[in-house]
C-alpha cells in the first residue's frame, strides 16, 4: 500500500498530518487494516482531479496495483455504514460544541440508465430541470455562523412507490425530512431553523400540513416558481410593494411579503428581475412559520438556499456521487457515506479545495 507521501505529487497541497489525522477518527469502524487503507485511498481518489471518479481510476491516480481492495470496501460485510455514519455525525457534534445551527434539507437528483439500479426509475429532479431516470437523494447541510462554509451532515435516498421492495414503507420527501430532523434532535444537534426544499411533486397542502403538525422546528420552506401545483399566488394576501436589496455580488434582487392561509404563515416572493404581476422562472417563494422574520432575514434565506443549491451540485460533480457502479442500494449507500466523509474533511480543511467566497448571506443578522 503506497504512503500518504506517494500520494501527494499528483494532488493540490494538503498537509499530510491532516489528512492522517481525519482519518485515524473512523479507524475504530473497520476491523481490517486493509479496509482501512481502502478507505483513506478512497479519500484521496475523490479529491483527485480525476474527471469521473470510478474505482478503477482512482485505483490508478494513487498508484495502486489492483482496485481490489477498494471494491472489496464497497462490497465487504466486515464494516457497518450505521457505524461509520455515527462517527462522522458524532465528530462534527465534537466541532460544534453545543452550537446552534440552520438545517438545510436540499433534494438533487442524479440520473442513471436503465432500471436495475436499487430505487431509480424516471421522475422530476429539480437540479435539472427536467425529468430524468435516476434516483433522488436528501442531501443535508449545516450552517453556524462560527463556521466559514456549509458542512454536510447526512444523506437520505427517496424511494419511489414503484421502486419499493417488498415490506417496505413509502414515505414522501417531507416525512424523510421530518426523520432526518428529529433523527439529528435526538443524537443533540441544537437546530434552530431547518430550511426545507419544496420537493416537486409534492402535494402543497399535504406538505404544509405535515410541517404544521410533525416538524417540531421553525422552518422555512423553499420553493421555485418552477414547481408546478405549489403556492396558487392568488391565495396570497401581498403587500403592493418590493424591496430591493444587492447580493454580494452587487446583483439586484427584489423581495415582497404577504401572507397565506388566512395569515397563519408568512410567504415572501423573492426575484433576480423585477416583476409584478409575473413570476418567472427566477423568482422563488419562501414560506415560513417563523414569526418576527424580516426582509433582511428572507434575503439570507434566499442567498443560503441558492448557496447550498450550488454546493450540492458540486458535491455530486467533484466527489463521485453519481460516478457509482454498483446496482445494489447497500453498496450505493457506502460509497456515498464515504464521500459524505471526504466532504466533510474538505470543509474542515477548506484552503484545500477552491471553495465558493463566503456569501454576504452569512452576515445578515
Amino acid at each position: 500500500m503506497p504512503t500518504l507521501e506517494d500520494f501527494l505529487p499528483d494532488l493540490p497541497p494538503l498537509n499530510a498530518q491532516f489528512l492522517n489525522d481525519y482519518c485515524d477518527n473512523y479507524q475504530s469502524v473497520f476491523s481490517s487494516s486493509r479496509d482501512f487503507n481502502a478507505f483513506r485511498a478512497l479519500h484521496f481518489g475523490m479529491v483527485s482531479e480525476l474527471e469521473r471518479k470510478y474505482i478503477s481510476d482512482i485505483a490508478k491516480t494513487i498508484k495502486l496495483a489492483s482496485y481490489k481492495s477498494l471494491l472489496q470496501l464497497i462490497n465487504g460485510l466486515a464494516w457497518s455504514t450505521v457505524t461509520l455514519r455515527q462517527c462522522r455525525l458524532a465528530l462534527i457534534l465534537k466541532m460544534l460544541s453545543q452550537r446552534s445551527i440552520r438545517l438545510v434539507i436540499e433534494e438533487l437528483g442524479i440520473p442513471k440508465k436503465g432500471k436495475r439500479t436499487d430505487y431509480v426509475t424516471r421522475q422530476y429532479m429539480g437540479n435539472l430541470n427536467r425529468k430524468e431516470n435516476g434516483i433522488i437523494v436528501l442531501v443535508v447541510y449545516g450552517v453556524s455562523e462560527e463556521t466559514i462554509f456549509p458542512f454536510p451532515i447526512t444523506f437520505q435516498v427517496f424511494k419511489p412507490r414503484e421502486r419499493l421492495k417488498p415490506g417496505e414503507q413509502f414515505k414522501s420527501k417531507t416525512q424523510l425530512a421530518i426523520e432526518i430532523v428529529e433523527y439529528l434532535t435526538e443524537l443533540g444537534f441544537n437546530i434552530e431553523t431547518v430550511l426545507v426544499d419544496g420537493f416537486h411533486g409534492e402535494d402543497q397542502a399535504t406538505c404544509l400540513q405535515v410541517l404544521e403538525e410533525e416538524l417540531r422546528s421553525n422552518y422555512v420552506l423553499t420553493v421555485s416558481c418552477r414547481n408546478q401545483g405549489w403556492l396558487s399566488w392568488r391565495q396570497v394576501s401581498w403587500e403592493d410593494h418590493w424591496i430591493e436589496l444587492s447580493d454580494a455580488n452587487s446583483r439586484n434582487l427584489f423581495i415582497r411579503d404577504g401572507y397565506i392561509e388566512e395569515g397563519k404563515l408568512r410567504c415572501w416572493q423573492v426575484s433576480r428581475t423585477y416583476r409584478d404581476l409575473y413570476f418567472e422562472d427566477s423568482s422563488w417563494s419562501l414560506i415560513t412559520n417563523v414569526s418576527d422574520i424580516t426582509y433582511q432575514k428572507a434575503f439570507y434565506f434566499y442567498l443560503l438556499r441558492e448557496w447550498i443549491d450550488c454546493e450540492t451540485n458540486s458535491l455530486s460533480d467533484w466527489l463521485g456521487w453519481s460516478d457509482f457502479q454498483m446496482k445494489n442500494f447497500a453498496q450505493i449507500e457506502r460509497w456515498w457515506e464515504i464521500s459524505m466523509s471526504t466532504h466533510l474533511m474538505l470543509s474542515l480543511y477548506p484552503d484545500y479545495a477552491q471553495q465558493p467566497s463566503k456569501s454576504d448571506a452569512l452576515d445578515c443578522k
